[in-house]
């Protein structure tokens, strides 16, 4: 019987994901005119196949097969889960005012899958897992009451410096090396990576140089502390990280300045600097040789990509089922093929259509940014949204043999507390973003409703007073002009 439940959940689980992406294409149909739909339904739906989703996959992974009982850790987990399914994006709607519910709902719906998967592979990292996601869902309730304290947020690109560096080179003198990089530091059992905090003061830093007039000074005095910073990341083996620091500095360079000239120098830098780390490094050697041929050493080096590759491609659409995969053959499986462990008992379409839902964040992050007035805030909403989505593709293109491995973790999904942190803290202030552009459309919207309330009351206005009011507005008028001036 349990067997049973078990082959009859793969189509379950297919069925939720599937609905659930529906939902988020019948959303975008709606924003653009295409479809008549109610989006509070939508996410109404969404949350109800989470909840059915997050109970299909405990009542599987809880049971304890032959004892006819539930294991406790696991109806704890189960029950904290629904929970916060059920109330967390309800209090993140409260603090962030115009917040993007479908943004909050896909996010909550990878940690869900986070969740899942890392209490199937082991149940005490799970518990870590969401005591981290807690945490993360607590500072970034703060983050409004933060951004409204800090008047000018883009004046502090000091202290962002000043706070990337002191990070990025504490692993030299308090780090331990952990995977082959020397960039995790430790607090007694808690451990954490320095360069995801920097990755967060990377792009409040970028963002506050980000402005229409881009000059070459600009250009010397970023790309010099983006020098720094990823080159101290090739000096502790962190390749994927150094990686990410420049292709988003880069593109937001591109956006800053509108010359191609850029991207196509910084790529070609790219390309340069990756053959220069293979003639130089012997690590970088062996990756990319077990990236172009596994086979050559498929018991060492090349046994992660093949097992990798095996789990993905070999239990079709809809997966082994969960529980009976053996993602435990896959070396660092929670942190970096934790995708590989998800299609190989979820099935590769379920996995998929995660891709796809990652495509709908950077949809939506790029949204943001389109719809911000302040060129601070449409560098962050850029670069933010650059960030997760640059590292999705890393990860992924990695455990299917498409880029070589970099060691980078999925956001949102992969174990580790300081992503996961960071991620949703990257999350907070995209949806802050959001928020301050909508609020900003709906003042104009007021202003311009007033003109026009205006107008209809000048037609109706004698001579005289028309002439009068005319003389003052011009005075005011005046007045802004010699303000600007003095500006």
């Amino acid at each position: 019987m349990y067997d049973l439940v078990i082959l009859l959940s793969r189509y379950l689980f297919i069925f939720y994901i599937i609905f659930f992406v529906m939902q988020s294409v019948r959303i975008f149909l709606g924003e653009s005119g295409m479809a008549r739909v109610k989006p509070y339904l939508c996410y109404a739906y969404q949350k109800v196949t989470m909840v059915f989703m997050h109970l299909t996959a405990f009542i599987i992974l809880a049971y304890n097969n032959g004892e006819y009982s539930f294991k406790a850790e696991g109806l704890v987990l189960c029950g904290a889960g629904l929970l916060f399914i059920c109330i967390a994006s309800w209090i993140w709607e409260k603090v962030y005012r115009y917040s993007n519910k479908l943004l909050w709902n896909t996010i909550i719906f990878f940690m869900d899958i986070s969740i899942i998967m890392l209490y199937r592979l082991n149940p005490q990292i799970a518990l870590r897992q969401a005591e981290w996601i807690g945490i993360g869902f607590i500072l970034s309730l703060i983050i409004p009451l933060l951004m409204k304290l800090i008047k000018k947020p883009e004046k502090l690109r000091i202290l962002y410096v000043v706070l990337m560096y002191i990070l990025i080179l504490l692993p030299f003198f308090a780090g331990r090396e952990e995977y082959g990089s020397l960039n995790w530091i430790s607090i007694g059992s808690v451990s954490f990576q320095p360069s995801e905090v920097v990755k967060f003061l990377f792009v409040f830093y970028l963002a506050s140089k980000f402005k229409e007039r881009f000059s070459i000074a600009d250009v010397l005095g970023t790309g010099l502390v983006t020098l720094g910073i990823v080159g101290s990341m090739v000096y502790q083996k962190d390749l994927g990280g150094a990686l990410i620091f420049f292709v988003v500095y880069v593109i937001m360079l591109y956006c800053a300045t509108g010359r191609f000239f850029w991207l196509a120098g910084g790529f070609g830098l790219l390309i340069g600097a990756a053959f220069a780390a293979f003639k130089l490094f012997y690590h970088v050697k062996v990756r990319m040789q077990t990236w172009l041929d596994p086979w050559q050493d498929p018991s060492g080096g090349g046994y992660q990509v093949l097992q990798s590759v095996f789990a993905i491609a070999s239990w079709g659409f809809l997966g082994r089922g969960l529980g009976r995969g053996i993602p435990q053959k896959i070396p660092v499986v929670e942190r970096d093929f934790i995708f590989s462990a998800i299609c190989e008992e979820f099935g590769s379409f379920f996995g998929i259509c995660i891709i796809v839902l990652f495509i709908t964040f950077f949809y939506m992050g790029i949204k943001i940014a389109l719809r911000g007035r302040k060129s601070f805030n449409v560098g962050l909403a850029l670069g933010f949204t650059v960030l997760i989505s640059f590292q999705f593709f890393l990860i992924i293109g990695g455990v299917i043999k498409f880029i070589p491995l970099t060691g980078v973790t999925m956001p949102f999904i992969s174990y580790g507390g300081t992503s996961v942190v960071v991620s949703i803290l990257i999350a907070g202030i995209l949806q802050w973003l959001n928020g301050d552009a909508e609020k900003e459309e709906l003042e104009e919207a007021a202003r311009l409703e007033e003109e026009e309330r205006l107008l209809e009351e000048y037609e109706n206005l004698s001579e005289e007073e028309r002439n009068e009011l005319d003389i003052i507005m011009s005075r005011r008028a005046g007045d802004s002009d010699e303000i600007e001036e003095i500006y």
